[in-house]
């Protein structure tokens, strides 16, 4: 694990923040559908920072990459769906 900076921190603070968001567009998507495709943009985003702070802060790539091809899922699905294409 690198040493904590200020950098470093602002990339754990703002994963943290996303989750919560995930959590709660989650919570709210279970119960009204058409918030599923803001899940999936918030879930995708939440990966990203995933991938970024693994390799960055935790240096652990071995993850990384399986993080952020999941998070283009996502976000490839959500655009369609808010799109209307799917």
């Amino acid at each position: 694990m690198k040493k904590i900076n200020e950098h470093n921190l602002l990339g754990i603070k703002l994963q943290f923040l996303v989750t919560v968001v995930v959590a709660i567009v989650g919570v709210i998507a279970i119960f009204k559908n058409k918030f599923f495709p803001y899940f999936q943009l918030a879930m995708g985003f939440d990966l990203f920072l995933l991938a970024y702070n693994n390799a960055k802060v935790y240096q652990k790539n071995k993850m990384t990459l399986i993080y952020v091809v999941f998070g283009v899922l996502l976000i490839c699905s959500a655009l369609l769906a808010l799109l209307g294409v799917i």
